[in-house]
């Protein structure tokens, strides 16, 4: 199973995150996110709070009573007389606004989001006795496009593993070390593209969470659950030959490490390291128009295991979602002559 020292480790640096956003809200705020600790994860409070915070700033900058006020020391009288009409026109405000000297933007999708977060801590105070109204309830929600899945085709994906390949000619200074980290980079992308996982999930994985006979892999998902994913063919002679050619020379000095993926340096790998190394290896492979993430690989794979089993179920159980309702919003809804084309489920046409 994931390693609980790195767990604890991840958790204690959300706590914090979320501890420096709870400091400068107001007592009222701190009551309301406190009070979801347990029905919301660390990182959902850490949103609701950022979203709180520009709530009280739009408070704070929008009554002569309270601009000279600091955010922590407005009181609860001052969202406690706001209408149904001041909450409209924060949701205009959220369009373009400025906190501490930064400019800020929301699409539609942002200001659902903040709008929810206000909404909720209405509806909490209200159920406490602390308010008797909520001018947020009778607010529209913003309405969104669905989101379109763009999944990578198969020649997208091997252009992006040949991106991979190290070249003398093409950069002589960075040739040896993009040809020590070959397979380990080949070895993620192939992962993340077998399986779905995601980037969170990936720098967490263990030695112990693979089971290269089985072809099983344990990962921790959102929520604190346990999931475990079954690889191919594929997935497994990247991951040997990562694990039988390159780990074993990057972790020479620090042979105790547990993590599955390491850096240069035989620590475990972070987030942003893949980050970066997916964001240049698809750069130059499909150019600058092209923004590729990890979570791109994650719809790709959703997206191709749909697209050969037709089973929306199955794709839902794969990538860990709660509720198969997620699932259908993004893939269900794909045209069918899209799913048609993808007639095998292939991660690469040469490996």
């Amino acid at each position: 199973m994931p390693d609980k020292d790195y767990i604890r480790a991840t958790e204690e640096k959300l706590q914090d995150i979320l501890n420096e956003k709870l400091s400068v809200l107001p007592s009222y705020c701190r009551q309301f996110i406190t009070a979801k600790n347990y029905r919301l994860s660390l990182r959902t409070r850490i949103a609701y709070a950022g979203d709180l915070n520009v709530f009280m700033h739009f408070v704070k900058n929008t009554s002569a009573e309270y601009l000279d006020f600091r955010i922590t020391d407005i009181p609860l009288s001052a969202i406690s007389v706001l209408k149904s009409t001041d909450i409209e026109s924060y949701m205009d405000y959220l369009g373009d606004y400025e906190i501490d000297g930064k400019r800020l933007h929301n699409n539609n999708l942002g200001k659902q989001r903040k709008l929810a977060a206000v909404r909720e801590m209405y509806k909490y105070l209200c159920k406490c006795g602390k308010l008797s109204v909520n001018p947020a309830a009778v607010i529209d929600t913003p309405k969104t496009k669905d989101k379109e899945i763009r999944a990578l085709s198969i020649e997208e994906k091997d252009a992006i593993f040949n991106a991979l390949l190290p070249s003398y000619e093409k950069d002589k200074s960075k040739f040896q070390l993009k040809k020590t980290l070959y397979n380990r980079d080949v070895a993620i992308i192939t992962l993340f593209l077998g399986t779905g996982i995601r980037l969170s999930e990936l720098v967490g994985l263990n030695l112990e969470d693979i089971n290269m006979d089985q072809h099983l892999l344990f990962t921790l998902a959102k929520g604190g659950r346990y999931l475990q994913h079954f690889f191919n063919d594929e997935v497994f002679d990247a991951l040997n030959a990562y694990l039988t050619y390159t780990r074993p020379g990057l972790v020479k000095n620090n042979p105790d490490e547990k993590a599955l993926f390491v850096s240069r340096l035989g620590k475990r790998i972070d987030k942003r390291t893949v980050q970066l190394m997916v964001k240049k290896c698809s750069k130059e492979a499909l150019g600058e128009i092209k923004a590729i993430s990890p979570h791109k690989f994650r719809s790709t794979y959703g997206t191709d295991l749909y697209a050969y089993t037709g089973d929306i179920a199955l794709v839902s159980d794969n990538l860990g979602h709660k509720n198969i309702s997620t699932t259908k919003q993004y893939y269900a809804k794909q045209n069918i002559e899209n799913l048609k084309k993808n007639k095998e489920f292939k991660i690469r046409r040469t490996p």
